[in-house]
Parts: C-alpha cells; sequence; structure tokens
C-alpha cells in the first residue's frame, strides 16, 4: 500500500500522454497537399532536411513505434524507438559495440 501514491502518479501520467496523443490525432486535419510533400525535403533555418515517406515500411514501423511508446510515464528515448522499430521489423537486437578507434 505504501507505492499506491506512486502508482496513482504513474497511471494518471501515462493516461494524460495517451490522451495527449489521442487529441493530437484527433485534431489534426492534413491536406491532401501536405501529404503529397511529407516525402521531399524541406529547409529549417539554414539546415537541410530530410522529408517523412509514409509509403516506407520502415517509416511506418517508426510511427507505430512512436504511438506506442507516446504513453510511456516518464518518457521515453531515441534508443527505445530504436529498439520498438527492430521488433516491429523482426530484426535481431544490435549488439552494442564501442566505436571502432581510429589512429
Amino acid at each position: 500500500m505504501e507505492k499506491f501514491p506512486e502508482l496513482v502518479w504513474r497511471l494518471k501520467s501515462m493516461l494524460e500522454r495517451f490522451a495527449d496523443a489521442l487529441s493530437c490525432i484527433d485534431q489534426c486535419f492534413i491536406a491532401d497537399e501536405l501529404l503529397e510533400q511529407l516525402p521531399t525535403a524541406s529547409q529549417v533555418g539554414k539546415t537541410l532536411v530530410g522529408g517523412i515517406d509514409l509509403n516506407k515500411v520502415r517509416m511506418r514501423q517508426v510511427v507505430e513505434a512512436l504511438i506506442a511508446l507516446s504513453p510511456s510515464p516518464n518518457g521515453f528515448t531515441a534508443s527505445d524507438v530504436a529498439v520498438r522499430v527492430r521488433a516491429l521489423s523482426k530484426q535481431s537486437p544490435m549488439p552494442i559495440r564501442p566505436p571502432p578507434c581510429r589512429v
């Protein structure tokens, strides 16, 4: 029983994050021309950024992973997304290796 308040707090946080994700999905309206433009590169400030092609299986897996991780009570990391995408694509987990040393 001593952990009950923490449990309630975590469940509340999960519910709030999930409700936020749902409200974003419910409230957004994407015009047809925007869907056509998503795969093309664009510019943010002086930086050129790649587009999002939802016709690619990998990108759909990333979106699915983000939606699945969105209710996490403590948020999630890019590593969490990568693990989830690997699971969705049925890839084996990548072993952690130190970067190669340059001499």
